[in-house]
């Protein structure tokens, strides 16, 4: 493994405050502990219903993200690393 202070690249997180596997203390740990941690916590979600639920804003977000960091896009800036962010749900 690897300290998550370590990351340095954009990491998008989601997660239901209602989820029983995946505990919403787990969630806020991570997200202060990534350093370009990008974390939106839903309080009536679990971890299927987030999901299912929003869907289309997390992949609109998702979408966003690869456009910025693809160099084809004109929006895109060299940061000197050829790493993609990384998601988690």
């Amino acid at each position: 493994g690897f300290p998550l202070e370590d990351i340095r690249m954009p990491v998008y997180l989601w997660h239901g405050e209602m989820d029983t596997l995946c505990p919403i203390n787990m969630g806020r740990y991570m997200a202060k502990a990534i350093p370009d941690c990008r974390a939106k916590f839903f309080p009536q979600e679990g971890h299927v219903s987030l999901i299912v639920n929003h869907f289309e804003e997390i992949l609109s977000a998702l979408e966003g993200a690869h456009r910025i960091q693809d160099p084809a896009h004109p929006g895109y800036s060299a940061t000197g690393s050829s790493i993609r962010p990384s998601y988690a749900v």
